[in-house]
């Protein structure tokens, strides 16, 4: 064949197998379970936020392995710049900050198992652009009663994102793939505070999004003879779950869900059945809209 003949037809092969991985690119994003939320930003976003992705949360620069046992017994402590591999990690002193630290679960899977525990008497533990890799065996990745702030953080791969019973702050972090193995019953959510009271919880700017019909991307509940107040989800993108929003039980003062952006990405209707887990709606909701086309979301009376 000549030089130029074979150069023509190498052209047409080449553009065919790239329209071919095009293609197949395109059938491979289509599924309910994808949780890259960089492929939602060239969608319409009215009154957009940087919502947090992988690009913007989690560890940066090299990290070291951390060789000693993963219990922190000293107040006050920083632990920063390493990669922290164990089945359990507890937390046993007021103040510890964990900056820049990747966690990885090696144990089996247990329901039972938390891959970070803070312990009930323990207060101001903080997880400053942390990853946590739950590897699907996990049922919980932070767990605490009170006075825990995570910011900036990638969670993935586990059961509950952070349960915690009280005075928790979770901001511009990225909440994915919250998952429960076949034949569990995990009742996964992203964010999950269930007490006899829950109180002083701020969720801002978060990315919360569910692999399939786990439970919610919010799961904010006291009990029904309780008080709940001072509570705040606002400014998040949220999605999946069976219903993406379980909140308000019981008597509730000061509890507002505001400007929050729901994606339709993973089902039609933002939730497997809806965005409202529609027996508890004890709180105020304004400004809450679709993600893709701006319609308007707050529950229905």
């Amino acid at each position: 064949m000549p030089v130029q003949s074979r150069l023509a037809s190498d052209r047409r092969c080449a553009t065919v197998f790239a329209i071919m991985l095009l293609l197949i690119g395109c059938e491979s994003n289509a599924g309910p379970a994808t949780q890259d939320v960089t492929r939602l930003s060239g969608m319409a976003q009215p009154s957009r936020i940087p919502f947090p992705d992988s690009t913007t949360t989690g560890t940066h620069g090299a990290l070291t392995v951390f060789s000693g046992p993963p219990v922190f017994r000293t107040a006050n402590a920083v632990i920063e710049n390493v990669e922290i591999r164990a089945s359990s990690v507890q937390v046993a002193a007021d103040n510890i900050t964990f900056r820049n630290v990747k966690f990885v679960y090696t144990g089996g899977v247990d329901e039972s198992f938390t891959m970070i525990g803070i312990y009930p008497t323990v207060r101001g533990t903080r997880f400053e652009d942390c990853e946590i890799d739950g590897q699907n065996q996990t049922a919980r990745a932070i767990t605490g009663a009170s006075d825990v702030e995570v910011r900036r953080c990638d969670i993935h791969n586990t059961g509950n994102g952070v349960e915690v019973q009280n005075s928790f702050v979770v901001e511009d972090s990225y909440l994915h793939d919250i998952y429960t193995p076949p034949g569990l019953n995990w009742h996964a959510d992203g964010i999950q505070a269930r007490d006899a009271s829950v109180n002083d919880i701020t969720i801002r700017r978060n990315t919360i999004l569910l692999t399939g019909p786990e439970t919610g991307a919010i799961h904010i509940i006291g009990k029904a003879d309780s008080t709940s107040e001072n509570i705040v989800v606002e400014d998040n993108l949220l999605g999946g779950g069976s219903y993406t929003v379980y909140a308000g039980a019981g008597t509730v003062r000061n509890f507002r869900v505001i400007n929050n952006s729901f994606t339709t990405r993973i089902y039609p209707k933002v939730g497997k059945w809806g965005i409202w887990y529609p027996m508890w709606k004890n709180f105020t909701a304004t400004g809450n809209r679709i993600f893709e086309n701006g319609a308007p979301a707050d529950p229905t009376p």
